[in-house]
């Protein structure tokens, strides 16, 4: 009876598919990373983008697809194109679409520079709301040419909690309070 339970779950797992190669990204790191879509579309984003670096902040190349991480609270994920501004993408996590990037508009002359690319509306940029936990990161790019792009994971900054103003309105009013009353008081000599 064992030797078939045995040979029962060998043969079970053996049939499973092989899990593919993931690798991790850090989060608030720039990534760079490629895509080819000169001839056919939509075309995988790859860890090609690491041949040119992304710059200001500098970038360093993505690993193979998909991305993982693991986000500790909410945070955001940015992709944005460098160099031409033609390109758009579209995103997915844990192979669920979670949107595409905005619509590109020629002419962008930022080059590598994420910062400047990101503030000039030519280049597609998305910037997308996760939640606490694992992701799993792929996408394509659905319009343009060959080229580049940046990712960079962050995490959303904490918020003020609600009770804070609140407070300091309260603590406020007390120290008015108590600068009034020494102001009201007499002194007899």
């Amino acid at each position: 009876m064992w030797r078939s339970l045995a040979l029962v779950t060998a043969l079970v797992i053996g049939s499973l598919p092989l899990a593919s190669k993931a690798d991790t990204i850090s989060i608030g790191q720039l990534y760079g990373f490629g895509f080819d879509g000169v001839v056919t579309l939509p075309t995988p984003l790859t860890n090609g983008g690491g041949t040119v670096p992304i710059t200001n902040p500098l970038s360093v190349p993505i690993p193979n697809a998909p991305w993982t991480f693991t986000l500790p609270t909410a945070g955001t994920l940015t992709v944005l194109d460098l160099f031409q501004s033609f390109d758009q993408f579209e995103i997915f996590d844990n192979d669920i679409s979670i949107g595409t990037t905005s619509v590109p508009i020629a002419g962008g002359t930022c080059d590598s520079d994420f910062i400047c690319a990101r503030s000039d509306p030519s280049y597609s940029l998305g910037v997308f709301n996760l939640v606490a936990g694992p992701h799993s990161i792929t996408g394509f790019q659905t319009r343009g040419i060959e080229g580049a792009g940046g990712l960079l994971v962050s995490l959303a900054p904490v918020p003020l909690p609600g009770a804070l103003p609140l407070f300091a309105t309260g603590v406020a009013a007390l120290g008015f309070l108590s600068w009034r009353r020494r102001r009201k008081q007499v002194y007899i000599a």
